[in-house]
Parts: structure tokens; sequence; C-alpha cells
């Protein structure tokens, strides 16, 4: 596929109530997150929400790829990084739930800022 950027077009109209991500964040890099995050603000209402889920870990600074083969398979994020990251993409944060087990990782809620 095409390497998505912050100024990348959906194939989407623009003014969606909500944007759901099930297990995409888990997926994807800190540069790549940002692009998401930056290309769905642009198609979520002014009164929209973001809704995704991502596997959270206090211990680490930033982000780990898990994943042996260092694919994307299994990304990590600090909680105050991921929030930071998010919010630096024009949103702010509503709520957080945690996950569960090893398979569901936190969800979170944010609105357009």
């Amino acid at each position: 596929g095409k390497v998505l950027s912050p100024n990348s077009i959906l194939p989407v109209g623009a003014d969606l109530d909500v944007a759901c991500m099930f297990s995409v964040i888990t997926h994807q890099s800190p540069t790549d997150s940002k692009s998401i995050f930056s290309i769905l603000r642009r198609h979520v209402a002014s009164d929209g929400y973001l809704f995704f889920t991502c596997f959270l870990d206090d211990s680490i600074p930033t982000f780990e790829d898990r994943s042996a083969e260092q694919n994307g398979g299994r990304c990590f994020y600090n909680p105050t990084f991921l929030t930071k990251l998010v919010q630096d993409c024009g949103w702010r944060l509503v709520n957080r739930a945690p996950g569960e087990g090893p398979v569901i990782g936190d969800s979170f809620v944010f609105k357009r800022a």
C-alpha cells in the first residue's frame, strides 16, 4: 500500500461522528500513529470523537515494538507519550479504560480539540 503521511486523504467524507480503531495503533510506530491521528482529525466532525485501543507500558520512555520481527506486530506506548502524541494532532482526552488481558489493549476516547 501507500505510505501514509499527516497530509494523506482518505476516500471518505468529512464530518464523521466517530472514528473507531480497534487494534490498529497496537501495530503502528509513533510516526504512523501521528499520521493516522492527523488524518482522522480532518474527517471527524467538530463535535466528533476518536476511539482506539493501544497497548501501554509505564516503564518505557516512549514506544517499543515487541514483535520478534520488529514489524509492528505488537507495539507498546508509554501512556503519557501516547496522550501527548494524540493531543499534538488536535485531540483532547475524554476518557481511558484499562485493557483486558494480553489481547485487548487499553481503550481511549478523544474529542476534537
